[in-house]
């Protein structure tokens, strides 16, 4: 699948079934939507990304259902990702990979895992660390 959904203008996707294709390039990026409501991968972790979900800087809401398996998820730039969606991508991380890699906002981690109301410390919370603590294999970086 390429570009897709790329620069969409729309607030909300509907369930999006791509676990049929072995490379997902470009996909969602730029896409300005808040709202994802699913995405369903393949169930092996074999699909390549490339970009898929770069630059979405409204998204909010999104559930992943399959297996993230290769480098190439950057949600840098979703800065308003809530706990749910964040937690949704790491429980989606194979336990099987190595030597893999994600990122994450570190604007949206900080406030989606906060210890108490204003104190945007997720990163540093326990929450966080014990939820990426379960995907030991993966590189998660904060950027």
């Amino acid at each position: 699948v390429v570009s897709a959904f790329y620069m969409m203008f729309v607030t909300r996707l509907p369930e999006i079934n791509i676990s049929n294709a072995t490379t997902l390039n470009y996909v969602f990026q730029w896409n300005k939507a808040t709202t994802i409501d699913k995405v369903i991968l393949n169930s092996n972790g074999s699909q390549t990304f490339n970009n898929t979900f770069s630059n979405m800087i409204n998204l909010k809401n999104i559930v992943i259902e399959g297996v993230i398996g290769q480098n190439g998820v950057n949600l840098s730039a979703s800065v308003l990702l809530s706990k749910a969606s964040i937690t949704s991508f790491v429980n989606a991380l194979s336990p099987d990979a190595s030597g893999k890699s994600v990122t994450f906002s570190l604007v949206s981690v900080n406030k989606a895992f906060e210890t108490a109301e204003g104190a945007n410390d997720g990163s540093e919370s326990d929450e966080w660390t014990a939820l990426i603590a379960e995907k030991s294999n993966w590189t998660i970086s904060l950027a």
